[in-house]
């Protein structure tokens, strides 16, 4: 029996999209409507990284390579968001804060 191509790529895309949105974060905010947000963005994110620098810098300001730098420090792209989201609310979105 032979496997269609198709088929392969397609159960590996669908893998992939489980293993990905599996994973999620608790942040503790007591909103699950807005902890759910985040990790669907987070999720979004680990599949373009490069597309979610670019969406967080013209979003929320903060330039690109800094959102690659938080990322390489290890933190989640979810939480990455929600540092640049309350940096840029709080007035307060410079390095100091983000970092």
């Amino acid at each position: 029996m032979q496997c269609k191509p198709i088929g392969v790529v397609a159960l590996f895309f669908a893998a992939c999209a489980m293993a990905v949105s599996a994973q999620t974060l608790s942040f503790g905010l007591g909103d699950s409507a807005l902890e759910a947000s985040l990790n669907q963005i987070g999720a979004s994110a680990k599949l373009d990284l490069p597309g979610f620098s670019a969406e967080v810098s013209l979003q929320w300001g903060l330039p690109r390579a800094e959102v690659q730098a938080v990322i390489a420090q290890g933190f989640q792209p979810a939480e990455v968001y929600l540092i640049a989201a309350l940096a840029k609310i709080s007035g307060k979105a410079d390095r100091k804060s983000v970092v």
